[in-house]
């Protein structure tokens, strides 16, 4: 119930940003501050108080990986693994 909340409110956060997040002309740089200061904040509101457990930590995870995959037009077809998405 939590995880799925914490998504929705993250794909909230998201959608209000979309313009601004997929934006080309904003600098990469730019785009990821605001998605570690609006989107990601709301995916993982209240987390110090949550007792985080394996099958709670993926679906954050995977969440967290689509939006930046978005934010760096990175399709599923490219194989381009999670670890070079963060870097």
């Amino acid at each position: 119930m939590v995880v799925r909340d914490r998504k929705s409110g993250a794909w909230s956060k998201w959608r209000e940003l979309v313009s601004l997040l997929v934006n080309h002309r904003i600098p990469l740089e730019e785009r990821v501050k605001a998605d570690c200061a609006c989107v990601r904040p709301a995916l993982l509101y209240a987390a110090k108080i949550w007792i985080l457990k394996e099958r709670l930590e993926g679906p954050l995870a995977s969440c967290d990986y689509r939006i930046l995959r978005y934010i760096l037009r990175v399709r599923w077809p490219n194989r381009i693994t999670n670890e070079e998405v963060r870097r």
